[in-house]
């Protein structure tokens, strides 16, 4: 019987102890003073946006962002749809994405987002220097993408997407001016 209560114990520690091995742990009130920075982003935004499709020039979407403080104030949770415009009647989903905004002294502020068309990364996001705004980007095929999302002197969320080929000459992709509907609690 002691033989099978040994057994059982090392058969616990084995399976156990790598899962403790791969968490990562980072001290929770800096990450939450970290994410504060980025407080100016919660509640519920709503607004009409532009988008380039390639060669078939811009569509009109409407946009809403719901953005929460989550796991005790240690992340952001941002949750995006935008809608086509049919006249001013939001239709069908254009876009859809879910990110996650976090922070460690490690590596800085990360969000990692997936779209409804599969699509998934995890890229630096930095703080831009009066801390009303955030930029992000990626490689992808022939450039580079960029984003900065900007809070306006009357509050709007405005956001711009760009593509360079180079890295000097930016190109606009996404024009968006959303306004803040509410407020959420942490």
């Amino acid at each position: 019987m002691r033989r099978y209560r040994v057994l059982i114990l090392l058969c616990t520690l084995v399976r156990v102890s790598p899962l403790h091995a791969q968490l990562a742990v980072s001290d929770p009130v800096a990450r939450r003073e970290a994410l504060m920075k980025l407080s100016f982003l919660v509640g519920d935004w709503s607004g009409d946006a532009r988008m380039s499709r390639g060669p078939g020039g811009m569509e009109n979407f409407r946009q809403t962002e719901h953005v929460r403080l989550a796991v005790g104030g240690q992340a952001l949770v941002i949750n995006g749809v935008g809608r086509m415009l049919v006249g001013d009647v939001p239709g069908d989903t254009a876009f859809q994405a879910l990110g996650v905004l976090d922070w460690r002294p490690d590596r800085g502020y990360q969000l990692r987002s997936m779209t409804h068309e599969g699509r998934e990364g995890t890229f630096p996001v930095t703080l831009l220097p009066e801390a009303q705004g955030i930029v992000w980007g990626f490689e992808v095929p022939g450039g580079r993408v960029r984003y900065t999302v900007r809070l306006t002197p009357e509050g709007d969320w405005h956001e711009r997407g760009e593509f360079s080929r180079d890295g000097t000459q930016w190109m606009p992709t996404l024009e968006m001016r959303l306004k803040k509907l509410a407020t959420h609690g942490q």
